[in-house]
């Protein structure tokens, strides 16, 4: 069973400024929303931390890559000369 999420984003139009915008609150609190630095702080770092897993994965890739070009067998000229035959 999935725990539910401390935070609910409600999308608000703010006719001071014209666009919407983006309030995210804390359930169960004053309901205080962040602002729209905190959210894009919140944003940037997520992009980071989604930027580095994914060149981590990279990276775990091309390791094993290298791992299997480096015990590559080599053929005898016996087993050469029967795999041409």
């Amino acid at each position: 069973m999935r725990a539910s999420s401390p935070y609910t984003i409600t999308r608000v139009c703010d006719p001071d400024e014209r666009r919407e915008k983006m309030i995210i609150k804390v359930k169960h609190s004053r309901h205080i929303p962040y602002t729209d630095k905190e959210i894009n702080q919140y944003c940037e770092s997520v992009e980071k931390l989604l930027t580095k897993i994914k060149e981590d994965s990279i990276t775990k890739k091309r390791k094993k890559i290298r791992e299997v070009e480096v015990n590559e067998e080599h053929i005898t000229e016996d087993e050469n000369e029967f795999a041409l035959s």
